[in-house]
């Protein structure tokens, strides 16, 4: 008999411990975290409904529940979609995170931080799962600040958002137990909701409480924030929908899923129109999130037409869109230690470094659902739901794509222009790029056009996302 939390929580933890203690050893503890993420992916996607393991004649149990300090940390086969997607996610950002310079912990933390997002979605009451974001957000400090130098004033600001949401999660828990017993006590439920909305709203950094957000994407290395950015945002969103599927009073309030559905146009617009004005690479990888975060909640807020199932078709564009942009970035950075990060400091960069800008652009246009490209199915599914809603938002849609197509081409514009040497538009110059950076760029990008011409190859590995949800589907 073995037991789910053990493995894909309580093991995990012990590796990232181990980690950091043989962290100076950089090849050993590369191939530690590799091979665990790996093995831990895989034997989510491919562990068995009934979560029995056959092999012959010799069978291997897993139990689902596993209780502690009077709670229960349940992982059902329900949830291990999605922790083979945050353990993948460790696995590809770790191929390459020592090449990039990352943090010397980022191996360790990497594994650490993947666990404690497990065990924040597997906690019973969830409730609880408000520490264990803080805790994570404290120990992601150690990934956001430069190597030598103290947490900057991003990061102290996150640390800060995230300390601020978590009473008022635990407020609104205590809140519920009264409504339980007084459902019609109208007053009371509002006011729980406005705590819970409130909450998630800090968590997500929506729009006005993002500052944090483009402030740590500057302090910080793109490879790691996209990676954080990666973990937070697919683990909140799916936390998100468990409030609705758990609480019935809050699924039920009036006009809620048309706060959800334009709280969700709003963040494409904004981030769209701040897109569009932006100066600074790193920056655009903050606002690239709240564009998706935006998708995200206009998804859940069609939750009644469907509109959940751009969650499990968008996982894994929105990962390779990051890993593909953060990556390019971080590379571009690296190799050229004069670049300043601005957008006009990308000049020339096509003619000697070809593969990156490529990819750079590509993840962009991802981004914006280009047909062809990882996002395009999933794009294209929310865009046929919206002619149903009856709000008229395609208008608003529309606007938001133009802002990211602004800043895409003025990325285009810098990369193929003349080098300031007058040299031509079509140079002959050796690229600068390496064997490695070649194919791991090559490897992304068809990726994502695999992914966008045949979506049906990849949504199958996350369509057991949605399984937990069958409460909101009966509303459809």
């Amino acid at each position: 008999m073995m037991n789910t939390v053990i493995v894909w929580i309580v093991i995990p933890i012990a590796i990232s411990l181990l980690l950091m203690l043989i962290q100076p050893f950089v090849k050993i503890s590369t191939t530690i975290v590799l091979i665990s993420s790996g093995f831990l992916a895989a034997l989510a996607f491919l562990m068995p409904e009934d979560l029995i393991i056959r092999l012959g004649s010799r069978h291997f149990i897993f139990a689902a529940v596993f209780p502690i300090f009077g709670r229960l940390i349940s992982i059902t086969k329900a949830n291990l979609t999605l922790i083979a997607g945050l353990y993948m996610a460790v696995f590809i950002w770790n191929t390459v995170a020592r090449s990039l310079k990352t943090s010397q912990w980022f191996n360790a933390l990497s594994m650490l931080i993947a666990a404690m997002w497990v065990l924040a979605l597997a906690v019973q009451p969830f409730l609880y799962a408000a520490v264990i974001i803080l805790l994570i957000a404290i120990l992601s400090i150690p990934l956001l600040s430069p190597r030598g130098s103290k947490a900057g004033p991003g990061v102290v600001r996150y640390i800060t958002f995230q300390t601020i949401a978590m009473p008022m999660v635990l407020l609104s828990a205590w809140m519920l137990s009264d409504i339980e017993t007084a459902p019609s006590a109208s007053a009371l439920i509002l006011r729980a909701a406005i705590l819970v909305l409130l909450s998630f709203a800090i968590w997500f950094a929506l729009i006005p409480v993002h500052t944090w957000l483009p402030m740590v994407a500057q302090e910080s290395h793109p490879w790691t924030v996209s990676f954080l950015l990666v973990l937070m945002q697919s683990s909140l969103t799916i936390f998100f929908v468990y409030f609705l599927e758990e609480y019935a009073w809050l699924r039920n309030l009036p006009e809620l899923w048309t706060i959800l559905r334009w709280a969700g146009m709003v963040m494409i617009v904004s981030s769209s129109v701040l897109l569009s004005f932006q100066n600074r690479m790193r920056r655009v990888l903050a606002y690239i999130y709240l564009w998706e975060m935006g998708y995200a909640l206009l998804s859940i807020g069609l939750a009644q037409q469907g509109g959940l199932h751009y969650l499990q078709i968008n996982f894994l564009p929105r990962l390779l869109g990051m890993a593909g942009f953060s990556y390019s970035l971080s590379m571009l950075e690296q190799s050229e230690p004069d670049f300043d990060g601005k957008i006009r400091s990308l000049t020339g960069f096509y003619h000697s470094y070809p593969t990156l800008s490529i990819v750079l652009v590509m993840s962009l246009l991802s981004f914006a659902g280009l047909p062809i490209l990882a996002s395009f199915p999933a794009k294209h599914y929310i865009m046929n739901l919206l002619p149903w809603s009856g709000y008229a938002m395609e208008t608003w849609l529309s606007i938001g794509f133009a802002g990211l197509l602004i800043i895409i081409f003025r990325i285009i514009q810098q990369l193929i222009s003349p080098l300031p040497n007058n040299a031509p538009v079509i140079s002959l110059k050796t690229s600068r790029e390496t064997a490695r950076v070649f194919v791991f760029s090559s490897i992304i990008l068809l990726l994502m056009l695999i992914a966008g011409l045949f979506p049906g190859l990849f949504s199958e590995l996350f369509k057991g996302i949605l399984a937990p949800f069958e409460r909101i589907f009966i509303l459809s």
